[in-house]
């Protein structure tokens, strides 16, 4: 395949903005009927992530779905309408009866910007959808025109906003007003004549926007912001900093070039804040995996107090927070968990959480059972899906969650092992599936997020810390699994009485070993064999510290091992594939390699001669085959949302876990010529 060059940031952007379109039609996610893969159906769901609200409803993206509920009982909140965008969604903004919705897969490809007509919540309509060179990641609406941040995922030091100026009907070209900043462009907020910009860890701008068709640069104040809000002539930054407590720094903007610091608050790891009136909303993270909301009496701006704290980690379990609105006194916190969740803050009595939302949590694996797909579906548990009939991935409604937080699965018969995050091995009889039993659950030395199954013995990776681990299970008896055995690393495959681990180290160095397991009970003390891969740390990928980033950072490690006639597929974590001669399983030996290939490879389907990789930057799925030279050669690319996490092959339909945005099947029956390559950017 011939490689593209890579413009310039300049050039890119300037070729791409002055051809941004308003079409009707959504932006087609699925490939043309000739490419392969090809996208035949999408199950689109994913947890909360930008979240909106104004008296009695709530708009919000579940991975790829935005969705409309009615929060005027809060402690009941109703979905009364979703739409499919095809893209995740990161920012919502509703005015009157419009909705403006700022989206993209956060790698390297284009974003959109959608308008929609929620007149009808029930029937949410697309009116225009304008493509943006790079994912919209914030949006704000100003007088007759919209501005929308772009960022650059593999560059957080370069971002973009754009004002938007529909034309006289929604198919006319907008008019684009364009400026490059140095950092991500989080959240957006028009007070007065100003747009304030969020720039994400670089610190705050300022842009006169009073007159249509220019942003001026009026200040930068320079700080590792977070989030921001501004209210009239005051502006409200989340900040973080190195040596000293992160505040809520208060400014009075009268004279946006020259603000003067009223006062600062004391509130760590505060990740949002949204003013209400005298009141502001902090919501923070400050142990790993908490989520803390806090009110602060702001009426006199020069002396900020504390009115009331709730701490919905020990409410609700560990969560990553994702965004936050408030409205007639509702606060919604979306977040990992799936939610939003909402808090009602009455005018007497403490804040309390009363009701959520339904989403599922992340999709990071899959496994394949007859006609059954098994899906670990994070804090949603085990998600099962029907293929049988004709309508594609049917999910079933089961009666409860089952699986605790399932990080991975594997199935045999009608029995389902689930990696548990927080519960260890969760075992399940599917023999209904439509109502799993859970017959064993077996507690684990650290938390397990892999399980390998190989007849008569499961394999169990654990965060066990500094290294990982493998126990080693028999479950001859699924209802009561013992360990026999442990070993070094996780066992990512096993096969022919041999077990094969990461053996990665943090100093960068991929490596697999090889294990003999030929009696499971007593394994081999040391490996056979140890591969070590070059290029582990290709990609340095610098993905920032912000609340979505534990879901894309790449590991450093090898992140899975596919076996298949005589041979193995390594994909490694932060970019590359390499190809195992495994006809003596005692010795594995590297026969090719894919050079440059997409950052943050997660996994890999395959048969002998081809292998389908989910790659998360772009995020999609690459088809690589062995050329008759032996060598490894790409062959063709479909873009996914939500970064694929897991692909499993079925005859020749391949199913991903998309992480943040549900699941996807791709058909690749036509995968048997020279195809036409998507253009992909990687570092």
């Amino acid at each position: 395949m011939e490689k593209e060059h890579t413009m310039s940031h300049s050039s890119r952007l300037a070729l791409t903005v002055s051809t941004l379109i308003a079409a009707f039609l959504l932006p087609v996610v699925a490939a043309a009927a000739e490419q392969c893969p090809q996208v035949v159906d999408r199950w689109p769901a994913g947890p909360a992530d930008a979240v909106f609200t104004r008296t009695g409803r709530a708009y919000f993206g579940s991975g790829t779905v935005l969705t409309i509920g009615d929060v005027s009982v809060p402690s009941s909140p109703v979905v009364l309408g979703e739409i499919d965008l095809g893209l995740l969604i990161h920012d919502v903004v509703v005015d009157g009866q419009d909705a403006f919705v700022a989206a993209g897969n956060m790698v390297a490809e284009p974003g959109t910007v959608f308008w929609l007509d929620v007149t009808d919540p029930a029937a949410p309509v697309v009116v225009a959808a304008w493509q943006t060179p790079l994912p919209a990641r914030s949006i704000a609406v100003g007088d007759e025109v919209l501005f929308t941040g772009l960022v650059d995922p593999i560059d957080p030091g370069h971002g973009m906003i754009l004002e938007i100026e529909p034309g006289a009907s929604p198919s006319s070209p907008p008019r684009i007003t364009s400026v490059e900043i140095a950092g991500w462009p989080e959240r957006l907020k028009v007070a007065e004549e100003t747009l304030w910009v969020a720039e994400l860890g670089t610190g705050a701008r300022g842009f006169d926007v009073a007159e249509q068709g220019q942003l001026v640069e009026l200040i930068h104040l320079s700080g590792n912001v977070r989030d921001l809000d501004a209210v009239d002539e005051l502006l409200y930054l989340a900040e973080w900093r190195d040596d000293d407590p992160d505040v809520l720094r208060i400014l009075d903007v009268a004279d946006p070039s020259q603000p003067v610091a009223l006062s600062e608050y004391r509130a760590d790891k505060l990740r949002k804040v949204r003013i209400v009136g005298p009141t502001a909303y902090l919501a923070s993270s400050p142990v790993e995996s908490s989520i803390r909301l806090e009110l602060v009496d702001v009426s006199d701006p020069s002396d900020p107090r504390r009115e009331d704290v709730l701490s919905l980690g020990s409410l609700r379990g560990e969560a990553f927070l994702h965004d936050l609105a408030v409205a007639n006194r509702i606060v919604c916190i979306s977040n990992s968990r799936g939610g939003p969740w909402l808090v009602e803050d009455p005018p007497t009595g403490e804040p309390r959480l009363v009701g959520s939302f339904s989403t599922p949590g992340v999709t990071e694996a899959a496994a394949l059972s007859g006609e059954l797909l098994a899906v670990a579906g994070g804090e949603s548990g085990l998600l099962l899906f029907d293929l049988a009939g004709a309508h594609g991935l049917v999910p079933l409604t089961l009666p409860e969650a089952v699986g605790g937080f399932a990080k991975d699965v594997a199935i045999a018969g009608d029995v389902a092992y689930v990696a548990s995050w927080r519960d260890g091995v969760v075992v399940l009889d599917l023999t209904d599936s439509r109502a799993p039993v859970e017959i064993a659950r077996v507690a684990t030395d650290g938390p397990c997020y892999r399980v390998v199954l190989d007849g008569d013995h499961l394999y169990a990776t654990l965060a066990t810390g500094p290294y990982v681990s493998t126990a080693i299970f028999d479950v001859s008896d699924p209802a009561a699994p013992s360990q026999v055995s442990e070993l070094q690393g996780g066992v990512l495959a096993v096969a022919e009485g041999y077990a094969y681990s990461d053996w990665s180290d943090w100093a960068g160095r991929c490596a697999l070993a090889t294990w003999d397991v030929s009696d499971p009970q007593q394994p081999a003390a040391q490996p056979s064999r140890i591969n070590f891969f070059g290029g582990c740390d290709r990609c340095g990928l610098p993905w920032p510290d912000y609340p979505r980033s534990y879901e894309l950072q790449p590991h450093r490690a090898i992140s899975g091992l596919t076996l298949a006639g005589g041979r193995g597929w390594v994909s490694l974590g932060a970019g590359g594939l390499h190809l195992l001669d495994m006809s003596d399983p005692a010795s594995p030996d590297v026969v090719a390699a894919l050079a440059g290939l997409a950052c943050g490879t997660s996994a890999t389907a395959a048969d002998r001669d081809a292998a389908y990789v989910a790659t998360a930057a772009p995020s999609g799925l690459l088809r690589v085959v062995v050329s008759p030279d032996g060598g490894l050669r790409e062959t063709g690319f479909i873009e996914l949302p939500g970064y694929p996490a897991d692909a499993v092959l079925a005859g020749t339909i391949i199913y991903t876990a998309d992480l943040t945005a549900g699941v996807s099947a791709l058909d690749i029956a036509a995968c048997h010529g020279p195809l036409r390559p998507t253009g992909r950017r990687t570092p």
